[in-house]
């Protein structure tokens, strides 16, 4: 039996498709080597004094600092000494919040007497996913508040990511809203959140976590070849060839997965061509199988362009809405197809996994 574990090309979509693209294959002979699983899988919380717990507030209510550690703040209008409001919550606080979110310490911030932003640089040493968010509310009687952005800027200071949201009449005054997004996919380097705090607002625990991303290890296995049928079968023209296509999900989160959107997309290796038939178990060419019932895939025919199973028949594997032929159909391989790509819908649980047997035939 012959048996290889390769790298692959993944695209991972999540929520806010997320990419994610490997090394393409450009042979199974060629040099192989384990997609292993970090050292460090894991979901990590990177920013310092989030709940603005420092410094530390000496009487109820507001107390005006210049300064607060691991924070820059900046205002618009004119110049303001003391920028930090530090908010001591307390029962009978009348400007504001009477408590802090869960989580949320005994302190929250605002902007003094004005719109400005807090920001924090912090570091990936490693590509991955990552969620942001912060809590809002108002003050001081407000009961509409737009304009409450979170920007996440690269090294250059371009903004990457943004999630923006506003208070409305139909918000309890003064409770807490949370305001952020999962899964965006940021590659190796250092990042600012900037956190935009209308004037009228307040925010409290802000949060930025890394993620690893979701591993993706390739196998293949000769299960046949025209001279040896399945009997210790050798990869000689005719073979047929078994890859096996697992994801895993190595981080203590759950991936949410909007619209089929975690992409799985695998180059076919030079010299094979791709294998139509039906592998059991399963309705189609690609036999899908999971840990867990809240991971999804569905095949519906070789030629529907809406369900879990595309072809691309172009260089760069961009173009999604190609059919095998009729006469591909009837020969079972078709070598036009360059790429595959499988959606596969639902939720991956911390841990989970999936994976999805295709076949080949060498020319």
């Amino acid at each position: 039996m012959h048996k290889d574990v390769v790298r692959s090309f993944v695209r991972v979509l999540a929520q806010c498709r997320a990419r994610f693209r490997p090394s393409l294959i450009a042979a199974i002979v060629a040099a192989l080597a384990l997609v292993s699983l970090p050292s460090a899988a894991f979901a990590q919380e990177l920013l310092q004094n989030r709940s603005f717990e420092s410094p530390v507030a000496p009487a109820n209510g507001n107390n005006f600092y210049a300064t607060m550690p691991n924070w820059t703040t900046t205002f618009g209008g004119t110049a303001q000494p003391l920028p930090v409001n530090i908010i001591k919550a307390f029962a009978s606080y009348g400007g504001g919040p009477l408590t802090t979110p869960t989580g949320g310490g005994a302190q929250y911030f605002d902007v003094n007497s004005r719109a400005g932003a807090v920001l924090q640089t912090v570091t990936l040493a490693t590509a991955g996913l990552v969620d942001y968010s912060v809590y809002y509310s108002t003050r001081d009687g407000a009961t509409s508040v737009p304009g409450m952005t979170i920007n996440i800027r690269n090294s250059a200071n371009a903004v990457v990511s943004t999630v923006t949201g506003a208070f409305t009449a139909a918000d309890t005054l003064y409770s807490w809203k949370l305001i952020g997004t999962s899964n965006v996919p940021l590659a190796a380097g250092s990042y600012t959140i900037e956190i935009i705090v209308p004037d009228l607002a307040n925010i409290d625990l802000a949060s930025f976590v890394y993620k690893s991303p979701l591993q993706l290890t390739k196998s293949s296995v000769v299960v046949s070849d025209p001279v040896n049928n399945t009997t210790n079968p050798k990869f000689i023209p005719g073979a047929i060839v078994e890859y096996t296509l697992t994801v895993t999900n190595p981080t203590t989160s759950t991936y949410s997965v909007v619209g089929n959107t975690i992409f799985v997309v695998d180059k076919t290796p030079a010299g094979l061509e791709f294998g139509l038939a039906t592998i059991t178990p399963g309705t189609g060419p690609a036999s899908f199988a999971t840990t867990n019932a809240l991971t999804t895939y569905t095949f519906t025919s070789l030629a529907s362009t809406t369900d879990g199973l595309d072809f691309a028949y172009d260089a760069t594997g961009t173009i999604w809405t190609n059919s095998p032929s009729a006469g591909a159909i009837t020969n079972g391989y078709d070598p036009l197809i360059t790429f595959i790509r499988l959606k596969v819908g639902g939720s991956m649980p911390a841990g989970a996994s999936f994976n999805f047997r295709i076949r080949y035939r060498l020319k």
